[in-house]
């Protein structure tokens, strides 16, 4: 329903919906980072956003504006990870796929010398104020993860049944691209 463009180190554009016809706009988020569009749970239009200023994945509805985070960035002091969104199971309202790389710790430490539980991860997370965040698989990749082009940008498929990544399993080489099966009965 919406068009969705964003404007990259522009605060006062940063991400907006706008109806097809263009008539208004609602700012979604003042930057341009890590995010995707999905279905909610009751068939809202949601912008899915890796918001490093809030320091939370965070979901936002397209028509109002209101928004609800997910998952911490920053989960605990000196930690922080990155991480894209994939929200292209269309045909499996109220989920998006998560993976995560490039984790910090100890005020800088990278990677991470004490591997968090959500670092280097591909994960489910429900869209919904304190829902389910669903580890599904590591990624086996350490400080080595193939660069920006090697980083893990896990897509879900339209039915939800099936994930799709990339790692080189930080032997140095080149990223190969590996599938993951999911059963429905995770998203009862």
């Amino acid at each position: 329903k919406y068009a969705i463009p964003s404007w990259a180190y522009n605060k006062s554009l940063g991400t907006r919906a706008y109806p097809l016809d263009f008539s208004s706009s609602i700012q979604l988020h003042t930057q341009s980072e890590h995010s995707d569009l999905a279905i909610g749970p009751n068939g809202e239009d949601l912008y899915v956003v890796t918001d490093y200023d809030s320091g939370f994945v965070r979901a936002v509805n397209c028509a109002t504006g209101a928004s609800f985070n997910l998952m911490a960035l920053y989960p605990a002091t000196g930690v922080s990870y990155a991480a894209h969104i994939s929200g292209k199971a269309y045909g499996r309202p109220g989920w998006v796929a998560m993976s995560t790389y490039a984790d910090f710790g100890n005020y800088g430490s990278y990677p991470d010398p004490q591997l968090k539980s959500m670092e280097r991860k591909i994960m489910l997370l429900e869209l919904k104020p304190g829902g389910r965040q669903l580890s599904v698989a590591h990624t086996r990749a350490a400080a080595n993860y193939g660069g920006y082009w090697g980083e893990h940008q896990a897509t879900i498929s339209r039915d939800g049944s099936r994930l799709m990544f990339a790692t080189n399993f930080n032997d140095g080489g080149l990223p190969n691209s590996y599938v993951i099966g999911l059963p429905s009965w995770i998203y009862k």
